[in-house]
């Protein structure tokens, strides 16, 4: 269960949606409290990540919760209008092949999540990535970053970036 800090920030996130979205792929969707948030402000979420267990706890509340891998993604090209994507790029095995696909079944827009705990990803093998390497990311793929902006939790300062289709 996230705690209030955490479901502010899911709001938060949820509010800079930009217009227009109508249905989300929520990439790393945890136990559903982002796939909520989503289908509370009048979104389509359908969440992924690969814990069979946690899917089956979510689909029990009645939230569409699928067994994917973030760089593997069975869905058609364009079908989403925003893939989001909290907390979890960092675990990517394949950063610039999840990426590519995030792009890939996106029609218009990406929004990344990611705290700041460089002091601490160094120990544990993380991938770090930079704003600047954000941005080289989106201009790659023709996603350029069209917003970036650092939430302050207190105890972590949350960078958030989001990437519009270009072509």
């Amino acid at each position: 269960m996230p705690s209030i800090d955490q479901i502010k920030q899911i709001q938060h996130l949820v509010s800079e949606t930009p217009k227009g979205v109508k249905k989300v792929l929520v990439v790393g969707c945890g136990d559903g409290t982002e796939i909520s948030e989503f289908n509370a402000k009048g979104f389509k979420a359908i969440g992924i990540q690969v814990n069979k267990k946690e899917n089956a706890r979510i689909r029990a509340k009645g939230l569409d919760a699928r067994d994917v891998d973030m760089h593997f993604m069975p869905f058609k090209n364009k079908e989403f209008d925003m893939v989001y994507c909290k907390d979890c790029f960092k675990q990517a095995l394949s950063p610039t092949l999840a990426f590519a696909e995030f792009c890939r079944v996106s029609k218009k827009y990406i929004m990344l999540s990611e705290p700041d705990f460089s002091w601490i990803w160094k120990a544990h093998n993380y991938q770090l990535f930079s704003p600047e390497q954000f941005q080289a990311f989106g201009q790659k793929f023709s996603f350029p970053l069209e917003k970036y902006w650092v939430l302050d939790m207190g105890y972590v300062k949350q960078q958030n970036y989001l990437f519009k289709r270009s072509k």
